[in-house]
């Protein structure tokens, strides 16, 4: 395996699994796929009917990436592992598995697969990926961890068989590259359920928190993780809640740091990166610094205030300046970036769509000052809303259906919500209790319903593959509405959709683009489980939204950043952006062929006149501000990447 504690980026493995080496005029291709991006050396070799090969998480200097030997060893069980992604807390693993601390994390997560059998999963706490070819018994396990998993591809064809961390390897195989437009579709309404489709026709993805086998009979899967079943927590008192919190962010932020010498963060005024920033300021070794990147408006372009949204957020982190000197903030608007200018990097890299477009400059300009200022790692906070800071708007009909009246009513009386208690009981506590669908044909028949084509969707209805998503989500109970669920677990669960199921591809293209790594600490499992198990009441509490997540700050930050409720809007200016990128994005409609799958399956007439709106001197409508910061970007980002996948993406 590779040297000391040299972690892999990427993995890709050709298999035959009926004994034969079917990939071997194809393995130099696959690869050289490997070697696109910022990273490490690659790795390779060959064993009994198959080809392994990684290319190592680091950052090389000017030198381009070497193609090394692989020192390719069974374990004990006659098994080949190949890991992605890291194993935290390796020592107290490796001592509840009796063994000494391996070298690396894939002879770590072997040894725990041999010594627990099938539950050695739920024993790593890590983000991994893993490929484990058996010749001895000709199966492949395939198993990506629950929350923030590199991703993990399949192609199979009879005894066939490649997985690799991204499609373009798979391709390079000579597997073709055909697009899906159902599951382009799918996407465009937010119906995410399903971790395994892929945007690619004969591909698959093992989904988070899953194990698949592959044999020569067959393939058989199974989830080892599940929202729905996570035990509850219990404790006699709130404080023990915010106590037990506070405890698991720290555990979290020092399993992140470790090996990290220049952390950075992604910061904004809001309490989760800010909980992440106090945490790691405090466990910085003496002298050490913590260099903050913070996205800020262009002030020209900023629409009129409003006492409900946060457009700059600088204020927030200048105020945590003033409380830990040890912080180094840097601000960055990226007025510079033209929409959409790193996309085709970005697809190229991950053979992935970007999948929120209208924030990606900024995204793109952090990621490059923090390499730039040689920062070992970017922290960020962006799964808080699941579990640690979720908002608990789900437990006033949680209430109701508890029959808690006495505290609903108390909870009730003490909403900010601004309209008068009856509607308001109606609307937060049994509005949610109504069927999607039903509240769906209610509002359309009251006629106040705003179909998600006319607002935030690009998609075109009057296309097939449009109307089978449609039926699609319905039957899935997926709610195309932006309804609120009556069901704090379900709602929870499809915050982290988009995450787990559009975010791994989108890193990973991104720490290939730019060289830095990222490190989620509300992702760490034991922190993120702990919250998600607590009652809602612990998130929704006197009137006050997030109340765990705020409680817990208010150690760590200042107290009025943590108390505040306004929401920080990071593309606020976007309307600057897109009269000024206006003719570009135009330009990029007409380079769309006439014959191209994305041409029929988007409503690009719609999405061309949400432009030309925008680009109207006379000033933008209301009501079409859902449409310029939703279905302008999304409509561009998403065609353009079908285009790509079409192989029409000249131009």
């Amino acid at each position: 395996m590779p040297g000391k504690m040299d972690r892999s980026l990427l993995i890709c493995a050709a298999i035959d699994l009926e004994g034969g080496q079917w990939f071997a005029g194809d393995w130099e291709r696959v690869v050289a796929s490997l070697k696109l991006g910022l990273a490490g050396d690659i790795r390779q070799g060959s064993v009994p009917s198959a080809g392994l090969a990684m290319r190592a998480d680091a950052v090389p200097g000017t030198r381009s990436p070497r193609n090394l030997p692989l020192d390719l060893r069974p374990d004990e069980s006659g098994a080949y592992t190949l890991f992605a992604g890291r194993i935290m807390e390796r020592g107290d693993l490796a001592r509840r598995l009796g063994i000494e601390v391996p070298e690396s994390d894939a002879a770590l997560y072997a040894s725990a697969c041999r010594i627990l059998g099938e539950v050695c999963d739920d024993a790593v706490v890590g983000e991994y990926a893993a490929i484990r070819w058996c010749p001895d018994r000709r199966e492949v396990r395939l198993a990506r961890s629950p929350l923030n998993a590199p991703p993990l591809h399949v192609w199979r064809s009879g005894s066939r068989l490649i997985a690799a961390s991204l499609p373009r390897s798979i391709f390079a195989a000579g597997v073709p590259m055909r697009i899906d437009a159902d599951r382009v579709a799918d996407v465009a309404l937010f119906n995410l359920g399903d971790g395994t489709k892929s945007y690619y026709r004969g591909l698959a993805r093992v989904a988070c928190g899953t194990v698949q086998r592959h044999t020569p009979d067959g393939q058989q899967e199974h989830g080892f993780w599940d929202l729905h079943r996570l035990k509850p927590v219990r404790f006699a008192d709130s404080r023990d809640y915010v106590a037990a919190a506070s405890e698991q962010l720290d555990r979290a932020v020092a399993a992140n740091l470790e090996g990290i010498g220049k952390p950075a963060i992604s910061l904004s005024g809001g309490v989760d990166s800010q909980s992440v920033a106090g945490s790691l300021l405090a466990q910085l070794p003496p002298g050490g610094r913590l260099r903050s990147y913070t996205a800020v408006p262009v002030e020209d372009w900023l629409p009129d205030p409003d006492p409900r949204m946060d457009y700059d957020e600088s204020k927030s982190v200048k105020r945590l300046a003033e409380q830990y000197p040890a912080l180094e903030p840097h601000f960055v608007n990226a007025g510079e970036a033209a929409f959409g200018q790193d996309l085709d990097a970005l697809m190229l890299l991950g053979s992935w769509p970007s999948f929120n477009e209208m924030n990606m400059h900024w995204v793109h300009a952090i990621h490059r000052r923090a390499a730039n200022d040689g920062c070992d790692a970017l922290f960020t906070g962006d799964f808080g809303d699941a579990a640690f800071s979720y908002d608990g708007m789900a437990a006033y009909p949680t209430w109701l259906r508890q029959r808690r009246w006495a505290h609903l009513l108390k909870e009730l009386r003490a909403s900010r919500d601004p309209r008068g208690f009856a509607r308001r009981a109606v609307s937060l506590a049994v509005w949610p209790h109504v069927p999607f669908t039903w509240r769906r044909r209610i509002d359309e028949w009251r006629g106040v319903h705003i179909s998600p084509f006319a607002t935030w969707c690009p998609l075109d209805p009057r296309n097939e593959a449009v109307a089978r998503a449609v039926e699609r989500a319905d039957d899935a109970g997926h709610d195309t509405g932006i309804y609120q669920s009556a069901d704090a677990v379900a709602s929870q669960a499809s915050m982290i959709r988009s995450a787990l199921s559009e975010g791994p591809e989108l890193m990973l293209a991104l720490r290939l683009l730019h060289g830095m790594p990222t490190r989620e600490p509300l992702a760490f499992r034991p922190l993120f489980e702990l919250c998600a198990s607590m009652p809602v009441e612990l998130f929704m509490r006197d009137g006050t939204s997030r109340w765990l997540a705020r409680q817990v700050a208010a150690t760590r930050i200042p107290r009025d950043v943590a108390e505040c409720e306004r929401v920080g809007v990071q593309s606020a200016d976007f309307i600057g952006r897109l009269r000024r990128d206006g003719g570009g994005m135009l330009e990029m409609i007409e380079r769309i062929a006439p014959r191209s799958i994305a041409s029929h399956l988007f409503d690009l007439q719609r999405v061309r006149s949400d432009i030309e709106d925008a680009l109207d001197p006379s000033g933008t409508r209301p009501y079409r501000w859902l449409r310029y910061l939703c279905n302008v970007p999304r409509g561009l980002a998403l065609a353009r990447f079908v285009q790509f996948a079409e192989g029409r993406n000249d131009g």
